[in-house]
């Protein structure tokens, strides 16, 4: 064999040996969970149709695991796991009311902070001022840029 032919053998054949311990590698250390990514899940219609068979499917494997780990029993069950959801929207309720609270606090601080400046700009820089930096205005963007974002086809 001449030395090109056996350069390429070596190549192939090292090659070869990290394409199967990669794979046996990945075998090894491979589980049932997703990948976590950092990017944001796709809200396309197919998957909100799949998000109620997903939700209920994790919420099935919530309820296993918690049984499980808390060792409950059959009689304790149904109670335990009311009350649960019960905790569960008291707490949804409580975010939401702080939410609004610190929303309005934000409204609040806003109008302060104009008042200050309305002396130093005119009508017509507050009327842009209001409509960049308003609160409500820039919660209408962000909820707006997803939207622009997945025309363009950049999700």
């Amino acid at each position: 064999m001449n030395t090109k032919t056996k350069a390429l053998l070596a190549f192939t054949f090292i090659f070869l040996i990290g394409f199967a311990s990669g794979y046996v590698f990945n075998q090894a250390f491979q589980t049932d969970e997703p990948a976590v990514t950092e990017t944001r899940p796709d809200r396309s219609e197919h998957r909100e149709r799949d998000g109620d068979r997903d939700r209920s499917e994790r919420e099935r494997r919530a309820r296993e695991w918690l049984t499980d780990y808390l060792d409950l029993e059959e009689n304790q069950q149904g109670e335990f796991f009311e009350k649960m959801n019960d905790y569960r929207n008291d707490i949804r309720e409580v975010i939401r009311n702080q939410r609004s609270h610190e929303h309005d606090l934000i409204i609040e601080q806003y109008y302060d902070f104009r008042s200050e400046i309305s002396s130093l700009l005119n009508s017509d820089q507050l009327e842009k001022l209001d409509s960049h930096f308003h609160p409500d205005s820039v919660k209408q963007k962000m909820q707006r840029e997803p939207q622009r974002e997945q025309r363009r086809g950049r999700n």
